[in-house]
């Protein structure tokens, strides 16, 4: 507690205070720690279970450290972390760390938004971000330029009307979707087919088989799986389901109603409301077994499989842009409790992120900026 006599005197001051933290993967918690318990703790081996009296560790504090998620029992009986669960899929230590520190649980994105039309909604827009770089100064620019010797000016791109280049000049962000529309089942099919479906089998050998996407994949080993929140799709009742890609087929997980899937997204999405009216939402998990099967304890074998990820969703958009969806994809997700909905014990399994496609509103809200076309060299 403060001194608040000498805080009014003046005499108070700043002072620092060392705090020794031990951080969990497999809570995601940092608790405070004494050097007693970081010497007992460096004492307990890490690649095979041992009795806590062959490494000087009394049963109070054993217990104390599994309720942390400092160590585990051979028989957790909460499951939080089976026995075997981050060896089994060859985590890097360090890669396992930041992912159980990252895993959310119960944020609230969500800011209260007066109802006003969308030019009101696009100057409170520009407000706030008057109020950003008054806060924390002018951002880095949106070009840069290096030092260097003569400049060679590339061609320009012909025409970008027709073809792929139409649709990547029209990708972009939807924030505002047309709640009452019905998606079309063809329309779902699409964006899933061309986002997560398979166009090719490698038969390497009788074990090792590999799948074509229309992304690319670290290894070609293609760890994301989609499952699907459906809101109003025609044909399809709502609920959460599983798309399962040898197939071309969704698998029904949970059986909900329109009220209850959109419960659910808002929650997983973190209270980031204005994606919740889209007809469909998909996460995004990994399966870092088959990542690690082949990159076991590699330090950049994670980040591999994030632009797995981010490689689908970029694929997810141009599927949406071509068939005159809109789209949007947020890593600003609950993690922790999308796994625990779909049965994942997010170290084999987990969720990374969530992409929506649905029928966007006619009406754009000031939260999507209106971007002016351009053109390198004023053509």
């Amino acid at each position: 507690m403060p001194d608040v006599g000498r805080l009014l005197r003046g005499e108070a001051s700043l002072t620092t205070a060392e705090r020794l933290l031990v951080a969990s993967a497999v809570t995601g918690e940092e608790h405070a720690a004494t050097r007693e318990d970081l010497a007992a703790l460096l004492e307990v081996p890490v690649a095979h279970w041992v009795v806590p009296a062959e490494v000087g560790l009394e049963e109070s504090r054993a217990n104390a450290f599994t309720e942390r998620g400092w160590v585990l029992r051979e028989d957790d009986a909460e499951g939080r972390l089976r026995d075997d669960a981050p060896g089994a899929a060859r985590w890097n230590a360090h890669a396992a760390m930041y992912h159980g520190l990252t895993r959310w649980r119960g944020v609230e994105t969500r800011q209260e938004l007066p109802v006003v039309d969308s030019a009101e909604l696009a100057e409170l827009a520009r407000t706030g971000a008057a109020e950003l770089v008054r806060r924390y100064g002018r951002p880095p620019p949106a070009f840069v330029e290096r030092a260097g010797g003569p400049v060679f000016e590339l061609p320009l791109p012909g025409p970008t009307n027709a073809g792929l280049w139409r649709t990547l000049s029209q990708r972009r962000t939807t924030r505002a979707f047309d709640r009452d529309a019905v998606l079309g089942t063809a329309q779902l099919a699409g964006v899933l087919y061309w986002g997560f479906g398979c166009q090719g089998l490698a038969h390497v050998t009788d074990e090792l088989e590999l799948v074509r996407r229309a992304s690319p994949s670290g290894g070609g080993l293609h760890p994301i799986e989609a499952c699907v929140l459906v809101a109003r799709v025609e044909g399809v009742e709502p609920g959460l389901y599983h798309y399962r890609a040898r197939d071309h087929a969704l698998e029904l997980l949970q059986a909900l109603d329109e009220q209850g899937v959109r419960a659910l997204a808002l929650r997983f999405v973190a209270g980031q409301e204005y994606f919740v009216d889209a007809q469909a939402l998909c996460v995004l998990s990994a399966r870092f077994e088959r990542s690690y099967w082949r990159y076991r304890d590699n330090n950049r074998a994670y980040a591999v499989v994030l632009m797995d990820a981010a490689h689908i969703s970029q694929t997810f958009y141009l599927a949406c842009t071509e068939l005159g969806l809109g789209a949007f994809v947020t890593a600003a997700v609950n993690v922790a409790e999308i796994d625990e909905a779909l049965g994942l014990d997010g170290f084999r399994e987990g969720a990374l992120a969530i992409c929506g496609c649905g029928i966007p509103a006619t009406a754009r809200p000031g939260l999507e900026p209106e971007f002016q076309p351009y053109a390198p060299r004023g053509r």
